[in-house]
């Protein structure tokens, strides 16, 4: 596994042992390995894909608190991956957590939406992502997991809007929103974190998610290139 980005260790795993429950670990847990361990922690830092910073502890369990009637449970079809309309979605955060981007990313296609938000509150992101997914068929809004952030905490009025069944990951476990990750790390390759995002213009973003949407995108779990109209 040498030169496997965590993310790419983790997601393995479920491949590898299917029927393992206790053969399992989350991308989270890899990056807390290295940042805590006195010993191997200087040694592997260097080599993950993405930089983290240490997290708090105890903030996480709070704000997850605030999300009314979480659901965690995705159907079971949506592993197989034989359809269009299942989705994953996450926000970026820029430089000194001053702006924001919502990414979703649909799981078969890797076809990518995006959009600026205002500020990172609850209202902006809900209607981000009613605007994005009411440019789509409805076929194509089947489910969409999210991260457990305040942002999404409006997710009942998301359904109601647009029909999609939504889901929340596990904590610690963005191996669950797997694409989704791998292409905000993409993103970041345009708009690193030293990026001020209040500086965003909508044509930017757009011209980014444009040239993602339109060149070939390795899917790690079918192991082929798909390229996304």
């Amino acid at each position: 596994m040498i030169g496997w980005s965590p993310e790419q260790i983790a997601d393995r795993l479920w491949i590898d042992y299917p029927g393992h429950p206790r053969m399992r670990v989350s991308t989270e847990t890899i990056y807390r390995f290295i940042d805590q361990d006195p010993e191997w922690g200087p040694i592997l830092r260097p080599y993950p894909r993405q930089a983290r910073q240490r997290r708090r502890q105890g903030t996480k369990r709070a704000v997850r608190s605030l999300i009314p009637n979480r659901v965690r449970q995705r159907p079971a079809c949506v592993k197989e991956r034989a359809r269009y309309g299942d989705w994953e979605g996450d926000t970026l955060i820029g430089r000194h957590r001053k702006g924001a981007i919502l990414t979703l990313v649909e799981r078969k296609s890797l076809f990518t939406l995006a959009a600026p938000l205002e500020s990172r509150q609850a209202a902006p992101a809900a209607e981000a992502i009613i605007r994005l997914l009411q440019s789509l068929p409805p076929h194509w809004r089947q489910t969409l997991p999210l991260d457990n952030g305040i942002a999404f905490r409006l997710h009942e009025q998301v359904h109601q809007a647009t029909g999609i069944q939504i889901c929340f990951a596990h904590p610690c476990a963005a191996c669950e929103r797997g694409r989704n990750e791998h292409t905000n790390g993409l993103i970041r390759s345009y708009l690193p974190k030293s990026t001020d995002f209040r500086k965003i213009s909508p044509k930017k973003l757009q011209e980014i998610v444009f040239e993602l949407n339109n060149r070939p995108r390795k899917n790690s779990a079918s192991a082929h290139l798909s390229r996304s109209s």
